[in-house]
């Protein structure tokens, strides 16, 4: 059972405790007790995902879907649908970089804030960087264009799971440089790259090409 579609239909008892809504120590005692089916691995548990799900539906009140007139979703729920790793998403709660509401054991986040998270600038290594929507807003293009320039070396940026996070100053570079090369199309001048690899620009005249 350590395959790794296993792997993937199991929890650690941190993220078991997310879900349910309550502390490690109570999960622990679920698996010790029986109540969640578990085993060990390399001395870690790894609890069964179904019986997760199963002790949550009997035990748990019905979850809230909306908090003083404002819509609301389950914190935990909205971390895995952008790829946060559950360590990460329990920093940025501590941190106050994600702002969660915690009712009845569980957290939960708001659309305004589901909002502001997920059109956030964030630093990486110092840098600002942005995510993959606002790069392709700021750009002007698609996200699969940023995708494609981010594969070909000509935007930085870093992956974190299947997210982008695209260095602002680069993204600015590479589209200063994109708009410079259409002005000088418009401007009736073009790049040539010759044989010996140098960038040489030569304009169309009425009598011919020109250095």
């Amino acid at each position: 059972m350590t395959d790794g579609k296993a792997m993937s239909e199991t929890l650690s008892i941190s993220e078991a405790a997310e879900i349910i809504g309550v502390s490690y120590n109570q999960i622990y005692k679920l698996v010790k007790d029986g109540t969640l089916s578990a085993f060990k691995l390399r001395k870690n548990w790894r609890i069964i995902s179904e019986s997760v799900n199963a002790y949550k539906e009997r035990s748990q009140p019905e979850i809230v879907t909306e908090i003083n007139g404002e819509r609301v979703f389950l914190a935990w729920e909205f971390a895995q649908e952008i790829g946060l790793p559950f360590t990460t998403y329990h920093t940025y709660i501590s941190n106050g970089k994600l702002k969660v509401i915690k009712m009845h054991s569980r957290n939960y986040i708001t659309e305004s804030e589901k909002k502001r998270f997920l059109n956030r600038d964030k630093e990486i290594m110092g840098y600002r960087v942005v995510n993959l929507n606002k790069a392709a807003k700021l750009a002007g293009h698609s996200n699969r264009w940023i995708v494609k320039k981010i594969k070909e070396g000509k935007i930085e940026a870093v992956a974190d799971g299947v997210k982008y996070h695209v260095f602002l100053d680069s993204l600015k570079e590479f589209v200063a440089q994109e708009k410079k090369g259409q002005n000088l199309l418009k401007d009736k001048t073009f790049l040539r790259i010759p044989h010996n690899g140098k960038r040489r620009v030569k304009t169309l005249t009425k009598e011919g090409e020109t250095e």
